[in-house]
């Protein structure tokens, strides 16, 4: 008499998960395990097989038995089982216990940072620092972001017409000492004052590393342009070289002036706080 099914499979199956469970919880022998764990699912394999052929008259009689009714709800329990499956995949193996115990968390903004209290010395001592800076600033630094635009618009007519434009070249070059004598004193102001820390910060000249060096093109390509290019060569000939040059002058004065205008902005907050307390 033939072994039912379920006594067929028992023992390979039974072998199979002590040896899936012996390789999940001993690592060092995982090796070994798979084999017996791999082996015994074959085993249940064939069994399964054997027992199909072996009853397959039985079956048979069986399956004619099945209506269409059946085979639309084994196909609908199929599909909502691959749905489930999919939203279980989907989660993370932490979320699918856990979700029902763990409230949402609330993203809250970030505090801003206290003001800082200063002592009456501190004050003392900053707030002149803080007015030299803003001197500057609003001095020399001012009339370069003043002065920058009229350079850029007026180079066409001091190279056509000198004569009407004696004091281009020289108003230019004074520009530039001027641009270049100003970084050179904010670096002087703030290695004068680096122990106030908060002022030497926002005095970073972070822009000029590119800001100057794009405004000099201007200045090169236009000693080019008005020295060594014949008076009635082509207009192209003078557009040619200095558009590139105005565009460059033109970006590096914008970042300067970007600079400028919050680091005079930074140092009134400064001075506001202080005063303030």
């Amino acid at each position: 008499m033939q072994a039912s099914l379920a006594s067929r499979l028992s023992s390979p199956f039974g072998i199979a998960l002590a040896g899936a469970g012996v390789r999940y919880s001993a690592p060092d022998y995982q090796i070994y395990f798979e084999w017996v764990f791999y082996a015994a699912i074959a085993w249940g394999a064939f069994q399964i097989l054997h027992w199909v052929w072996t009853s397959r008259a039985t079956i048979w009689s069986n399956l004619r038995m099945i209506e269409p009714l059946h085979v639309i709800v084994l196909g609908l329990a199929i599909a909502v089982g691959g749905v489930v499956w999919q939203q279980v995949r989907s989660k993370p193996p932490h979320s699918v216990g856990d979700a029902a115990q763990t409230p949402p968390q609330v993203v809250s903004e970030p505090e801003k940072p206290k003001q800082r209290r200063y002592t009456v010395y501190e004050r003392e001592q900053k707030l002149p620092v803080i007015n030299e800076f803003r001197d500057f600033l609003e001095g020399p630094m001012q009339k370069i972001v003043d002065d920058g635009p009229r350079y850029v618009s007026n180079w066409w007519n001091a190279i056509k017409d000198p004569k009407n434009n004696q004091t281009y070249n020289g108003d230019l070059n004074a520009f530039f000492e001027n641009l270049n004598t100003s970084a050179d004193r904010i670096e002087e102001l703030r290695k004068k004052h680096h122990r106030h820390e908060e002022i030497y910060t926002v005095t970073n000249p972070s822009y000029w590393n590119s800001a100057v060096p794009k405004m000099n093109v201007f200045r090169v390509n236009y000693g080019v342009a008005f020295n060594s290019i014949k008076e009635d060569a082509p207009a192209e000939s003078f557009h040619v070289l200095m558009n590139p040059a105005r565009d460059s002058f033109e970006q590096g004065l914008n970042e300067f002036t970007a600079w400028r205008n919050r680091t005079l902005g930074d140092l009134r907050d400064l001075e506001r706080d202080m005063s303030s307390q």
